[in-house]
Order: C-alpha cells, then sequence, then structure tokens
C-alpha cells in the first residue's frame, strides 16, 4: 500500500532531484529518495528490503521515463538533466506555418497529378482502340509490346552494350559515357 502512494510522490520527485543535482547517478537518486521516504514515514513503520526494493525499482522507471521524453540523457553511468522541453509559442507558430505551407504545395500538386493520371487513361483506352480496330481489320501486327515497359533513347551513332541474365529478369546497359533517356510506357502514351 505504501509503495502505490510513493509512485504518486516520486513521479515529480525524481525530476526534481536530478534537475536540482544537474549530473548524478541513478543510485545517488536512488539512495536519496529512499532515505527521505524513510525520514518522512520514520514514525508510521519502518521500511522492509522488498519495500526499499520496490522504491528503487519505481525511481529507475521514472528516470525510463524522463529519458524516453527526452527530458534527462543517460552519459554511461552519468545521468545528466537536459530540461523540459520548449513551450516557445513563436516556434510553435513558425511550426504551424512551415507546416500549413508544406501542405498548401502538396495539395496545390494533386491538380497536375489527377490530370497526368487522366491523360494516362485516356492513352490506355486510345491504344486499347487501336488495337481492337487494327484485330477487327485484319491489319494487326505480330508481337507488340507488354505494358508496362521503358525505352532507352540515345545518340543514334551511340556504342550500347545489352547484357542479359539467363532468365531475361535483368538487363544491364553500357552506354560508353553517351548521354542517354528513360521514357516509360505513360511518356509514350502520351
Amino acid at each position: 500500500m505504501r509503495a502505490v502512494n510513493y509512485m504518486e510522490y516520486n513521479q515529480s520527485l525524481v525530476g526534481k532531484k536530478v534537475e536540482s543535482k544537474g549530473r548524478t547517478t541513478y543510485s545517488e537518486v536512488a539512495d536519496e529518495i529512499v532515505a527521505e521516504f524513510i525520514e518522512a514515514n520514520s514514525s508510521a513503520v519502518s521500511l522492509d528490503k522488498v519495500e526499499e526494493k520496490n522504491i528503487r525499482r519505481r525511481v529507475y522507471d521514472a528516470l525510463n521515463v524522463l529519458m524516453a521524453l527526452d527530458i534527462i540523457v543517460n552519459e554511461g553511468k552519468e545521468i545528466r538533466w537536459k530540461g523540459l522541453p520548449s513551450t516557445d509559442v513563436k516556434g510553435m507558430e513558425q511550426n504551424k506555418v512551415a507546416l500549413r505551407v508544406k501542405l498548401m504545395n502538396q495539395i496545390g500538386k494533386k491538380p497536375a497529378y489527377l490530370k497526368d493520371l487522366e491523360e494516362q487513361i485516356t492513352g490506355l483506352q486510345n491504344l486499347m482502340l487501336r488495337n481492337h480496330h487494327l484485330l477487327a481489320s485484319g491489319n494487326s501486327p505480330s508481337g507488340g509490346f507488354s505494358l508496362p515497359f521503358i525505352v532507352v533513347r540515345t545518340n543514334p551513332h551511340a556504342t550500347v552494350e545489352i547484357e542479359t541474365s539467363e532468365d531475361m529478369q535483368l538487363v544491364h546497359f553500357d552506354f560508353n559515357s553517351t548521354p542517354f533517356l528513360l521514357h516509360d510506357d505513360a511518356y509514350i502514351l502520351k
């Protein structure tokens, strides 16, 4: 029962101890808190080993919470007070404005992205319609291309070395320092 009451007492006390010392150790903080708890409750009953161990464990837990919140830093065996997070209103407003600008830029790009998707759909529909007409007329070319595909474009006089894996899954191009462009199927369909 005393350990449960101690937990509320412990939460703020551990932070205050580390802050007042600046640099300390886990053992130093735990020893002082145990001593203060014994002194504060000496008139009631004495603290047995199990209760003292429980208090030390709660101090350790509180220190871990403070580290997770980036209020203290563990440097080897030492613990250093870093400070509470800043609640700088001006900085928070600047962050809000920056986030708003970023989101507005993203929203501004959405119509162009939508237009690009619409063009891709139109290109695919036109290709399907053309292929349907060619098949119906009997003038369909043999072979064809599978979607998706990539077109590699370079200078007509460039020397290009091509290596493919045995399973035809990997292709290596060497353009010998000649500039080249890659175009995907969406670009070609446009």
